[in-house]
């Protein structure tokens, strides 16, 4: 089954995050009718609409929509806008007008970007947490349409309120407090624009992204594009510092994990392995940043530069154990030119070869 460029990599994130491989669930996407929400909405849909038993996903679709009635008639165009594309793609769409208690918090002086941000979040929250009962489902996701860009502003703002480590890891693709996901954020802004010209999908343009009065767009609109004259690289390089401090916390949560849950008094456990062996059990790997960390935490040279689709490949191998682990095969990959990492239905093991 052929797939465009960004219909392919959102598809790698899915399968190699779970809960999207654990079930059938509900992807619940903010829709503003902007160019990048309406793009999300015609990818998703195209791989909602693939067989599971070729995608390795299975999910329904619906979208949410926010009317915050700042604009006027140009608002209600956009809802407009997001119910015929909804119709056009035969999805569910929910539709939600500004309230009056919070037109009353804003007269009264609270920022309105916070408080639509918390009202968007908030209303799809609930829907989804009642969805997911109501239809028994194994898992739920709020989906956005954060790209690569959109990251690299993140990263800036919490730089410029004064942030620590956290902040600059910017905007995560998955959060397991949140249920948040950001799938375009592992798109090269090339490849989204392709997609966006590709499909040809009618979008609205917001005028208020342009008003410099807002501290995200003066960022977007003069910061980053002077730092782009300096270095047009400087997206990708605030993207990778965030995944080098990400990878930092995967080792750190993931070395808790292994205190917390191995017991020392259980055969298995890594005191009674020879030193030049690091097992542990398969089903301590949840995700692909159980399986960075793992690999990363070793003594194995050069193995924190595996590429993000390498990984992937590797916790296909994982997930295949994990389902069906009498009919999964051992799977050995060289991390290094002394290390290899064994994948077998019972145990990951990096183990010096020679």
């Amino acid at each position: 089954m052929r797939l465009q460029a960004a219909e392919f990599k959102v598809l790698q994130q899915m399968r190699s995050t779970r809960p999207f491989n654990s079930g059938h669930g509900t992807i619940h996407l903010l829709l503003s009718g902007g160019k990048d929400s309406i793009a999300l909405f015609q990818l998703l849909n195209a791989l909602q609409m693939m067989p599971a038993t070729w995608s390795g996903v299975q999910f329904n679709l619906i979208v949410h929509h926010f009317n915050h009635k700042r604009r006027a008639a140009e608002s209600d165009a956009d809802e407009q806008l997001c119910v015929d594309v909804a119709r056009q793609l035969g999805c569910a769409i929910e539709l939600y007008r500004w309230p009056q208690e919070l037109q009353e918090k804003l007269e009264n002086g609270e920022n309105f970007q916070s408080l639509a941000r918390k009202w968007r979040y908030k209303t799809t929250e609930k829907f989804a947490v009642n969805h997911c009962q109501q239809f028994n489902e194994t898992w739920w996701a709020i989906a956005t349409a954060h790209h690569r860009r959109d990251h690299a502003e993140s990263v800036l703002h919490n730089i410029t309120r004064g942030c620590g480590l956290n902040g600059l890891q910017g905007i995560a693709c998955w959060s397991d407090a949140t249920h948040r996901f950001r799938p375009c954020l592992w798109l090269e802004s090339a490849e989204f624009d392709a997609y966006v010209e590709s499909k040809m999908l009618p979008h609205r343009e917001d005028g208020s992204n342009q008003n410099l009065d807002y501290t995200r767009n003066r960022l977007r609109h003069v910061v980053l594009k002077e730092l782009e004259t300096l270095n047009p690289q400087i997206v990708e390089h605030l993207w990778n510092l965030s995944h080098d401090l990400d990878g930092i916390n995967f080792r750190q949560n993931f070395a808790q994990k292994l205190i917390k849950e191995l017991n020392p008094n259980e055969s298995c456990a890594a005191r009674d392995l020879q030193p030049s062996v690091l097992r542990i059990e398969i089903e301590m790997i949840q995700d692909i940043s159980d399986l960075h960390a793992f690999i990363a935490g070793s003594s194995a040279p050069r193995t924190v530069e595996l590429s993000r689709a390498k990984l992937s490949n590797l916790m296909s191998h994982v997930d295949k154990c994990l389902k069906n682990p009498k009919q999964a095969h051992e799977y050995n990959f060289a991390l290094s030119e002394i290390h290899s990492l064994l994948i077998t239905s019972k145990w990951l093991e990096i183990k010096v070869t020679s």
